[in-house]
């Protein structure tokens, strides 16, 4: 073989290294940094959340799903409970097995929980329509915060912009207070 080809061939072998070795590098790093962080960034938000809501959210294990709700990155949340209030004899609104919440990879690199598609799996959505026409559960999620002053947003904050919202074996109980 004479130079050109060598060097040819080492050129290749570059190319080949950055257009498919460095990709894989770096996703699997991201991989690892959302399955080493992802239970701290659940239960930092639900934790946030409890305090600017009116309703009581608790939440078992949470594990990555990349294939539960593809092509989002998934956080499987198992045992979700949303009670009325925070009051010890609290109503339950929402009790299920499991919660999908997919995020687009991107988001969460930079830092931004932007919540694009939910999955509820397997258990009881709890509706009510109270006499003045509202519903149990926006009461329920409405924020307890009251301020006049503008917010400056968070740079790590948990917006929702759904695309998909699916559920699956969910027993929608619903009472209407209106009459």
């Amino acid at each position: 073989m004479n130079r050109s080809t060598l060097k040819l061939k080492r050129t290749w072998k570059r190319i080949f290294l950055v257009l498919i070795l460095v990709p894989t590098l770096l996703v699997g790093g991201l991989m690892l940094y959302i399955q080493s962080n992802q239970s701290e960034i659940i239960k930092g938000e639900i934790e946030k959340y409890n305090k600017e809501q009116k309703a009581l959210v608790r939440v078992g294990d949470i594990k990555l799903s990349l294939l539960g709700n593809f092509p989002y990155v998934s956080l499987k949340v198992f045992d979700v409970q949303i009670f009325e209030s925070k009051e010890e004899n609290a109503a339950v609104i929402m009790d299920v097995k499991d919660i999908y919440v997919g995020f687009n990879l991107s988001d969460i690199i930079n830092g931004n929980y932007d919540v694009q598609a939910i999955i509820i799996e397997e258990g009881l959505l709890d509706i009510v329509v109270l006499e003045d026409g509202t519903l149990n559960i926006l009461n329920a999620l409405a924020s307890t915060k009251v301020s006049t002053e503008t917010i400056e947003p968070d740079s790590s904050s948990t917006n929702i912009h759904l695309k998909k919202i699916k559920f699956k074996k969910l027993n929608i109980h619903s009472l209407d207070l209106t009459n």
